[in-house]
């Protein structure tokens, strides 16, 4: 079963955008200059990262379901990037939904 894993949004200022979040409660379990992540499940992509638009990403249960969803998504038309390690360790591809929309499916 699929879930949203994370929310990706675009942030002009880095710090004064994690402190923001921190105020309202949020835990962040990642800080870095170019992207920070939240335990509740909120990315915040700085000016320079430039790996991703803003997205929202489905979890998936393993490295297998997501190839066949990749598989699958391909068959049906829809454009996919190669699947790509990220730094925390998990291992994801991006699409794009039928407005235009960017996913990403992680797991």
């Amino acid at each position: 079963m699929s879930k949203i894993g994370h929310v990706a949004i675009r942030v002009k200022d880095m710090d004064r955008a994690v402190a923001y979040y921190m105020s309202l409660g949020f835990n962040c379990d990642w800080e870095s200059d170019d992207w920070s992540y939240f335990e509740e499940g909120i990315a915040l992509l700085g000016p320079g990262y430039d790996r991703a638009d803003p997205h929202f990403a489905i979890n998936v249960a393993n490295i297998g379901e997501l190839y066949e969803r990749r598989e699958k998504l391909m068959e049906l038309g829809y454009e996919c990037e190669e699947p790509y390690k990220h730094r925390d360790g998990t291992v994801s591809f991006y699409t794009r939904d039928t407005e235009g929309n960017q996913l990403e499916f992680i797991c």
